[in-house]
Protein backbone atom coordinates (compact mmCIF):
# COMPACT_ATOMS: atom_id res chain seq x y z
CA UNK A 1 0.00 0.00 0.00
CA UNK A 2 2.02 3.22 -1.04
CA UNK A 3 1.77 5.58 1.90
CA UNK A 4 3.28 9.18 1.88
CA UNK A 5 3.54 12.03 4.14
CA UNK A 6 1.72 15.13 2.83
CA UNK A 7 4.30 17.92 3.32
CA UNK A 8 1.60 21.25 2.22
CA UNK A 9 0.08 21.73 5.23
CA UNK A 10 1.40 21.95 8.92
CA UNK A 11 1.43 18.52 10.45
CA UNK A 12 -0.78 18.17 13.40
CA UNK A 13 -0.16 14.56 14.43
CA UNK A 14 0.13 13.57 18.64
CA UNK A 15 3.46 13.57 20.19
CA UNK A 16 3.21 10.87 22.61
CA UNK A 17 6.38 10.81 25.49
CA UNK A 18 7.74 13.98 24.24
CA UNK A 19 8.42 14.41 28.00
CA UNK A 20 10.12 11.26 28.58
CA UNK A 21 12.24 11.46 25.18
CA UNK A 22 13.47 15.12 26.59
CA UNK A 23 13.80 14.07 29.51
CA UNK A 24 16.41 11.27 28.76
CA UNK A 25 18.47 13.36 26.65
CA UNK A 26 19.34 16.24 28.97
CA UNK A 27 20.03 12.92 31.66
CA UNK A 28 22.34 11.79 28.90
CA UNK A 29 23.97 15.44 28.22
CA UNK A 30 24.90 15.70 31.63
CA UNK A 31 26.66 12.33 31.59
CA UNK A 32 28.95 13.23 28.39
CA UNK A 33 32.86 14.41 28.84
CA UNK A 34 33.44 17.29 31.47
CA UNK A 35 36.55 18.49 29.20
CA UNK A 36 35.60 22.41 28.49
CA UNK A 37 33.94 22.58 25.01
CA UNK A 38 35.02 25.91 22.54
CA UNK A 39 33.22 28.74 22.98
CA UNK A 40 30.14 28.82 20.90
CA UNK A 41 30.45 30.66 17.19
CA UNK A 42 27.49 32.59 15.65
CA UNK A 43 27.61 34.01 12.34
CA UNK A 44 28.80 37.13 12.37
CA UNK A 45 27.93 40.53 10.30
CA UNK A 46 24.49 39.96 12.04
CA UNK A 47 24.82 42.98 14.41
CA UNK A 48 21.15 44.63 15.69
CA UNK A 49 19.96 40.58 14.89
CA UNK A 50 21.80 39.68 17.41
CA UNK A 51 20.95 42.23 19.86
CA UNK A 52 17.05 42.15 19.44
CA UNK A 53 14.80 42.05 22.61
CA UNK A 54 12.21 39.62 22.69
CA UNK A 55 8.70 41.39 23.39
CA UNK A 56 6.53 38.30 25.06
CA UNK A 57 2.82 38.28 24.81
CA UNK A 58 -0.76 36.47 24.36
CA UNK A 59 -0.97 34.26 21.53
CA UNK A 60 -4.87 35.03 20.69
CA UNK A 61 -3.57 37.01 17.74
CA UNK A 62 -1.18 34.97 16.32
CA UNK A 63 -3.45 32.13 15.19
CA UNK A 64 -3.14 31.69 11.64
CA UNK A 65 -6.35 29.66 11.42
CA UNK A 66 -9.48 28.53 13.34
CA UNK A 67 -8.13 25.32 15.04
CA UNK A 68 -4.95 27.76 16.48
CA UNK A 69 -7.37 30.30 17.31
CA UNK A 70 -8.43 27.57 20.28
CA UNK A 71 -5.12 26.41 21.04
CA UNK A 72 -3.65 29.74 21.33
CA UNK A 73 -6.38 30.91 23.77
CA UNK A 74 -4.18 29.15 26.17
CA UNK A 75 -3.42 31.91 29.39
CA UNK A 76 -0.50 29.26 29.61
CA UNK A 77 0.90 30.75 26.61
CA UNK A 78 3.33 33.14 25.38
CA UNK A 79 3.90 34.26 21.86
CA UNK A 80 6.45 36.39 20.47
CA UNK A 81 8.89 36.91 16.89
CA UNK A 82 12.40 37.20 16.38
CA UNK A 83 13.83 39.29 12.77
CA UNK A 84 16.47 37.66 10.73
CA UNK A 85 17.19 38.37 7.56
CA UNK A 86 15.69 37.08 4.03
CA UNK A 87 19.46 36.49 2.59
CA UNK A 88 22.03 35.74 4.89
CA UNK A 89 24.43 36.84 2.59
CA UNK A 90 22.37 40.29 2.49
CA UNK A 91 21.93 41.24 6.07
CA UNK A 92 21.26 44.59 5.45
CA UNK A 93 18.53 43.59 2.89
CA UNK A 94 14.64 42.41 3.66
CA UNK A 95 13.75 40.55 6.70
CA UNK A 96 11.29 37.65 7.98
CA UNK A 97 9.68 37.64 11.27
CA UNK A 98 9.42 34.38 13.02
CA UNK A 99 6.68 33.05 15.25
CA UNK A 100 7.63 31.80 18.32
CA UNK A 101 5.37 30.07 20.91
CA UNK A 102 6.30 29.08 24.89
CA UNK A 103 5.55 27.87 27.79
CA UNK A 104 7.50 29.24 30.42
CA UNK A 105 9.51 27.03 32.58
CA UNK A 106 7.43 26.59 35.90
CA UNK A 107 11.24 26.83 38.39
CA UNK A 108 14.15 29.03 37.60
CA UNK A 109 14.78 28.50 33.76
CA UNK A 110 18.20 26.94 32.89
CA UNK A 111 17.29 27.98 28.74
CA UNK A 112 14.51 26.91 26.21
CA UNK A 113 14.22 23.60 23.97
CA UNK A 114 13.37 24.69 20.95
CA UNK A 115 10.93 22.47 19.38
CA UNK A 116 9.95 21.95 15.04
CA UNK A 117 7.75 19.24 14.32
CA UNK A 118 8.88 18.07 10.86
CA UNK A 119 7.32 18.11 7.89
CA UNK A 120 8.62 20.35 5.96
CA UNK A 121 6.27 22.96 6.31
CA UNK A 122 5.20 22.23 10.24
CA UNK A 123 4.10 24.83 12.67
CA UNK A 124 6.00 24.64 15.72
CA UNK A 125 3.67 26.92 17.37
CA UNK A 126 1.05 24.68 16.72
CA UNK A 127 3.27 21.69 18.03
CA UNK A 128 4.05 23.08 21.59
CA UNK A 129 0.61 24.66 21.97
CA UNK A 130 -1.58 21.26 21.04
CA UNK A 131 0.97 19.23 23.58
CA UNK A 132 1.14 21.74 26.15
CA UNK A 133 -0.59 19.70 28.95
CA UNK A 134 2.29 17.16 28.02
CA UNK A 135 4.64 19.54 28.86
CA UNK A 136 2.95 21.06 31.39
CA UNK A 137 3.35 17.35 33.47
CA UNK A 138 6.65 17.19 32.29
CA UNK A 139 9.68 17.67 34.90
CA UNK A 140 11.29 19.41 31.77
CA UNK A 141 9.27 22.23 32.26
CA UNK A 142 10.61 23.22 35.92
CA UNK A 143 13.32 23.74 34.41
CA UNK A 144 13.52 24.70 30.54
CA UNK A 145 10.83 27.12 28.43
CA UNK A 146 9.89 25.32 25.50
CA UNK A 147 9.94 26.97 22.71
CA UNK A 148 8.37 26.12 19.44
CA UNK A 149 8.90 27.70 16.09
CA UNK A 150 7.36 28.09 12.39
CA UNK A 151 10.06 28.17 10.11
CA UNK A 152 10.43 31.10 7.68
CA UNK A 153 7.49 31.14 5.44
CA UNK A 154 5.29 28.50 7.64
CA UNK A 155 2.38 29.35 9.86
CA UNK A 156 2.41 32.84 11.70
CA UNK A 157 5.90 33.21 10.33
CA UNK A 158 6.02 36.03 7.66
CA UNK A 159 6.25 36.93 4.47
CA UNK A 160 4.19 33.58 4.16
CA UNK A 161 5.26 31.31 1.81
CA UNK A 162 2.01 30.28 -0.63
CA UNK A 163 1.13 28.60 -3.71
CA UNK A 164 -2.76 28.72 -3.53
CA UNK A 165 -4.63 29.94 -0.90
CA UNK A 166 -6.80 28.02 1.91
CA UNK A 167 -9.81 28.13 0.37
CA UNK A 168 -8.31 26.65 -2.85
CA UNK A 169 -6.71 23.96 -1.09
CA UNK A 170 -9.97 23.78 0.85
CA UNK A 171 -12.14 22.96 -2.78
CA UNK A 172 -9.06 21.03 -4.36
CA UNK A 173 -8.13 23.68 -6.58
CA UNK A 174 -4.81 23.19 -5.17
CA UNK A 175 -1.84 20.75 -5.67
CA UNK A 176 -3.27 17.35 -3.42
CA UNK A 177 -0.86 14.37 -2.25
CA UNK A 178 2.30 15.61 -4.12
CA UNK A 179 3.46 17.44 -7.04
CA UNK A 180 4.82 14.17 -8.87
CA UNK A 181 0.97 13.34 -9.10
CA UNK A 182 -0.15 16.88 -10.25
CA UNK A 183 2.23 18.38 -12.47
CA UNK A 184 2.27 16.97 -15.90
CA UNK A 185 4.07 18.89 -18.31
CA UNK A 186 6.86 21.93 -18.70
CA UNK A 187 3.88 24.37 -18.57
CA UNK A 188 1.90 23.18 -15.65
CA UNK A 189 5.43 23.59 -13.79
CA UNK A 190 5.75 26.75 -15.25
CA UNK A 191 2.24 27.73 -14.23
CA UNK A 192 2.59 26.35 -10.29
CA UNK A 193 6.03 28.15 -10.39
CA UNK A 194 4.39 31.78 -11.10
CA UNK A 195 1.86 30.81 -8.79
CA UNK A 196 3.90 30.48 -5.78
CA UNK A 197 6.04 33.36 -7.12
CA UNK A 198 3.24 35.17 -6.59
CA UNK A 199 1.76 33.97 -3.75
CA UNK A 200 5.04 33.96 -1.44
CA UNK A 201 5.57 37.92 -2.34
CA UNK A 202 8.94 37.50 -4.42
CA UNK A 203 11.22 35.35 -6.22
CA UNK A 204 14.00 36.07 -3.06
CA UNK A 205 11.16 34.48 -0.34
CA UNK A 206 11.34 31.41 -2.24
CA UNK A 207 15.47 30.82 -3.08
CA UNK A 208 16.55 31.51 0.37
CA UNK A 209 13.36 29.51 2.37
CA UNK A 210 15.59 26.19 2.14
CA UNK A 211 16.85 24.24 5.48
CA UNK A 212 20.23 25.91 5.48
CA UNK A 213 18.48 29.29 5.91
CA UNK A 214 16.40 27.49 8.69
CA UNK A 215 19.50 26.30 10.58
CA UNK A 216 20.71 29.59 10.69
CA UNK A 217 17.79 31.36 11.79
CA UNK A 218 17.91 28.73 14.61
CA UNK A 219 21.01 29.46 15.64
CA UNK A 220 19.75 33.23 15.37
CA UNK A 221 16.82 32.22 17.72
CA UNK A 222 19.33 30.40 20.05
CA UNK A 223 20.92 33.73 20.72
CA UNK A 224 18.22 35.87 21.05
CA UNK A 225 16.74 33.87 23.82
CA UNK A 226 19.65 34.40 25.61
CA UNK A 227 20.69 30.12 25.56
CA UNK A 228 24.96 30.04 25.17
CA UNK A 229 24.30 26.57 23.61
CA UNK A 230 20.99 24.90 21.56
CA UNK A 231 18.97 22.46 23.45
CA UNK A 232 16.51 20.85 20.43
CA UNK A 233 13.82 18.84 20.00
CA UNK A 234 13.26 17.68 16.35
CA UNK A 235 10.74 15.16 15.03
CA UNK A 236 10.43 13.90 11.63
CA UNK A 237 12.16 16.81 9.22
CA UNK A 238 12.92 18.84 11.97
CA UNK A 239 15.57 15.41 12.80
CA UNK A 240 17.78 16.64 8.99
CA UNK A 241 17.58 20.16 9.92
CA UNK A 242 19.08 19.30 13.81
CA UNK A 243 21.42 17.23 12.18
CA UNK A 244 22.41 20.16 10.16
CA UNK A 245 22.66 22.46 12.56
CA UNK A 246 25.44 20.42 14.57
CA UNK A 247 27.03 19.94 11.46
CA UNK A 248 26.92 23.75 10.95
CA UNK A 249 27.54 24.72 14.88
CA UNK A 250 28.86 21.89 16.72
CA UNK A 251 30.22 24.37 19.62
CA UNK A 252 26.67 25.62 19.88
CA UNK A 253 25.04 22.75 21.13
CA UNK A 254 24.42 21.51 24.70
CA UNK A 255 21.86 19.00 23.63
CA UNK A 256 20.08 17.57 20.65
CA UNK A 257 16.81 15.05 19.96
CA UNK A 258 16.40 13.52 16.68
CA UNK A 259 13.15 11.44 16.31
CA UNK A 260 14.60 9.68 12.73
CA UNK A 261 18.42 9.68 11.79
CA UNK A 262 18.41 10.24 7.77
CA UNK A 263 21.16 9.14 6.12
CA UNK A 264 23.18 11.80 4.05
CA UNK A 265 24.11 9.18 1.67
CA UNK A 266 20.15 8.42 0.56
CA UNK A 267 19.45 9.63 -2.49
CA UNK A 268 15.57 11.11 -2.66
CA UNK A 269 14.46 8.18 -4.41
CA UNK A 270 15.73 5.87 -2.39
CA UNK A 271 14.52 7.81 0.56
CA UNK A 272 11.07 7.72 -0.56
CA UNK A 273 11.19 3.99 -1.09
CA UNK A 274 12.33 4.00 2.86
CA UNK A 275 9.51 5.84 4.04
CA UNK A 276 7.11 3.45 1.66
CA UNK A 277 8.37 0.48 3.17
CA UNK A 278 7.49 2.03 6.96
CA UNK A 279 4.38 3.02 6.23
CA UNK A 280 3.73 -0.27 5.43
CA UNK A 281 5.03 -1.69 8.28
CA UNK A 282 3.04 0.29 10.53
CA UNK A 283 0.14 -0.12 8.29
CA UNK A 284 0.43 -4.18 8.85
CA UNK A 285 0.60 -2.93 12.53
CA UNK A 286 -2.84 -1.44 12.42
CA UNK A 287 -4.49 -4.14 10.42
CA UNK A 288 -3.33 -6.53 13.23
CA UNK A 289 -4.91 -4.91 15.75
CA UNK A 290 -7.80 -3.97 13.88
CA UNK A 291 -8.65 -7.58 12.82
CA UNK A 292 -8.98 -8.35 17.18
CA UNK A 293 -12.40 -6.83 16.05
CA UNK A 294 -14.99 -8.76 14.43
CA UNK A 295 -16.36 -5.21 12.65
CA UNK A 296 -13.11 -4.46 11.48
CA UNK A 297 -13.85 -2.82 8.24
CA UNK A 298 -10.16 -4.47 6.87
CA UNK A 299 -11.66 -8.05 7.98
CA UNK A 300 -10.26 -9.98 10.05
CA UNK A 301 -7.49 -11.82 8.22
CA UNK A 302 -4.26 -9.61 8.83
CA UNK A 303 -3.00 -11.36 5.45
CA UNK A 304 -5.73 -10.07 3.15
CA UNK A 305 -6.21 -6.30 4.49
CA UNK A 306 -3.87 -4.83 1.66
CA UNK A 307 -6.42 -6.53 -1.03
CA UNK A 308 -9.10 -5.56 0.48
CA UNK A 309 -8.20 -2.11 1.48
CA UNK A 310 -7.54 -1.17 -2.50
CA UNK A 311 -11.05 -3.01 -3.05
CA UNK A 312 -12.43 -0.09 -1.17
CA UNK A 313 -10.36 2.82 -2.17
CA UNK A 314 -9.51 1.95 -5.97
CA UNK A 315 -13.42 3.00 -6.76
CA UNK A 316 -11.93 6.43 -5.91
CA UNK A 317 -9.58 6.11 -8.84
CA UNK A 318 -11.77 7.51 -11.59
CA UNK A 319 -15.05 8.54 -9.25
CA UNK A 320 -13.96 10.44 -6.60
CA UNK A 321 -16.04 10.84 -3.39
CA UNK A 322 -18.28 14.08 -3.16
CA UNK A 323 -18.56 15.68 0.36
CA UNK A 324 -21.80 17.23 1.92
CA UNK A 325 -20.30 20.85 1.11
CA UNK A 326 -19.39 19.78 -2.31
CA UNK A 327 -15.19 19.36 -2.38
CA UNK A 328 -14.24 16.18 -3.27
CA UNK A 329 -12.09 13.55 -2.10
CA UNK A 330 -9.99 11.37 -4.27
CA UNK A 331 -7.92 8.15 -3.61
CA UNK A 332 -4.60 10.41 -2.36
CA UNK A 333 -6.20 12.22 -0.19
CA UNK A 334 -7.35 8.47 1.27
CA UNK A 335 -3.53 7.73 1.46
CA UNK A 336 -2.92 11.25 3.27
CA UNK A 337 -5.02 10.48 5.97
CA UNK A 338 -4.27 6.85 6.65
CA UNK A 339 -0.56 7.79 6.72
CA UNK A 340 -1.47 10.48 8.94
CA UNK A 341 -2.92 8.66 11.39
CA UNK A 342 -0.19 6.19 11.14
CA UNK A 343 2.84 7.71 13.32
CA UNK A 344 1.21 7.35 17.13
CA UNK A 345 -1.13 4.63 18.16
CA UNK A 346 -2.49 7.37 20.43
CA UNK A 347 -4.86 8.29 17.06
CA UNK A 348 -5.95 4.37 16.68
CA UNK A 349 -8.57 3.45 17.30
CA UNK A 350 -9.26 0.37 20.66
CA UNK A 351 -10.02 -2.75 19.88
CA UNK A 352 -12.98 -5.05 20.83
CA UNK A 353 -12.00 -8.65 21.32
CA UNK A 354 -15.23 -10.28 18.58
Amino acid sequence: MPLQRRNQNPSRHPVAGVAATVTAALLLSACTSTTPSPEPETDAELGAYLEQSLDWGTCEDTASNSAEAELFANPALECASVEVPIDYDEPDGDQAQIALLRIPATGESEGSVLINPGGPGGSGTGLVASTSTLWQESPVIERFDIVGFDPRGIGGSTPALDCYTDEEYDTGKGLRFGVVNDINSAEEATEFAERCIDGSGSVENLVNAGSMNVVRDMDLMREVLGDEKLTFLGYSYGSEIGAMYTERYPENVRAVVLDGAVSPKMTPTQLRAAQFAAFQDRFDDLAALCAQSSDCVLGVDPTAVNERLHEIVEPLVVSPARSTDGRELNIWDVYNGISSGLYSEATWPRSSPP
